[in-house]
């Protein structure tokens, strides 16, 4: 009989993403049970790691991000990691950034809070995954968070109707 991190079925073993020979594959590694997350993921050049508990105790919760690399320039990854920490800040993260390296932290807060605010971080992580190669300049980064924060997490310009 087995024991341990290996007979738990919370627990995922490591499976890459199907990748070609002309794209890095991802490779992700997730521990989820029904109030605690450890994602640690490598899509193609950038990296993400989030550790979380979410449950009653406020004193016990928290969310722990770092976030770091790219394939666009330094300047481009620098970019996204400011729009990052600026989205975050807003949503009350502690947080310190070095370069294209962001670490984030927010804890002691009520379940509800805590959950809400893994949800948005997982949008923010999936709707940034490419803008290391598309910021260009540090007006952007308002701009990009003022969209995030009115749902328009995939940053395109708004459509109007014309009569």
């Amino acid at each position: 009989m087995s024991t341990g991190v290996e007979s738990c079925p919370a627990c995922w073993r490591p499976r890459p993403w199907p990748s070609s020979a002309s794209s890095p594959a991802a490779t992700v590694y997730a521990i989820v049970s029904g109030d605690y997350l450890n994602f640690s993921a490598k899509f193609a050049y950038h990296f993400a790691t989030i550790d979380a508990l979410c449950g009653d105790a406020s004193s016990q919760n928290y969310i722990s991000l770092q976030f770091s690399g790219g394939a666009g320039s330094y300047y481009g990854r620098s970019l996204r990691v400011q729009l990052m920490a600026n989205i975050l800040e807003r949503l009350d993260f502690e947080m310190s950034t070095t370069g294209d390296l962001l670490k984030a932290m927010f804890a002691r807060h009520d379940a509800s809070a805590t959950a809400e605010r893994l949800d948005l971080l997982g949008r923010l992580l999936a709707s940034s995954k490419l803008l290391d190669m598309t910021l260009s300049s540090q007006q952007e980064i308002e701009l990009y968070c003022d969209e995030f924060f009115k749902g328009n997490y995939g940053f395109c310009p708004a459509t109007t109707a014309s009569n």
